[in-house]
């Protein structure tokens, strides 16, 4: 090995440091392209022989259930929400303004013994702010003055004012 060593730095008029060196990075340069060439060839034997069908088709069959199921959770919410917005708007309110003579008189409505069913009948009162108006009520124990309607949240100085002229006060 000495011998070839010699020869080949007479040749080049390279010491034999510099042969190892180039030997060397050449060993690793076809190591390094043999390894790649078996690796590619292992991985594509691989991904050859398996198959996603199966399991392509279990995960489209456990979205479908899942989407089928949240599309009946939704349907069933949307029916109550739709039931709470019929309860909420009659045709009156959706042409912009609700006729409330045709449901309530003037000073009809004692706001501190009113029912919820009774409350939703003023303009701009629907169930959920019923029920706040219900609570503020109860935590008060009945209100001293129709301005503490305003504490409600969704209440303020103006839906206060078209409300006002069918409640009364009455402890």
């Amino acid at each position: 090995m000495k011998n070839i060593l010699n020869i080949i730095s007479q040749k080049f008029g390279l010491t034999q440091t510099e042969i190892k060196s180039i030997l060397f990075v050449l060993s690793i340069l076809v190591f390094g392209i043999f390894a790649r060439i078996s690796k590619i060839h292992i991985s594509d034997e691989k991904n050859q022989k398996f198959e996603y069908n199966f399991h392509d088709s279990l995960f489209n069959a456990i979205i479908k259930s899942k989407n089928s199921e949240d599309i009946q959770i939704k349907k069933s919410e949307k029916r109550v929400d739709s039931e709470a917005e019929l309860y909420d708007f009659s045709n009156n309110k959706l042409d912009g303004k609700k006729q409330t003579s045709n449901y309530l008189k003037e000073h009809s409505i004692n706001i501190n013994t009113a029912e919820k069913s009774i409350l939703v009948l003023l303009p701009g009162i629907g169930p959920k702010t019923a029920e706040k108006i219900i609570s503020l009520r109860n935590i008060k124990n009945g209100f001293k003055s129709l301005s503490e309607l305003t504490e409600v949240k969704g209440i303020g100085q103006k839906k206060l004012n078209n409300i006002k002229k069918f409640l009364y006060l009455e402890n």
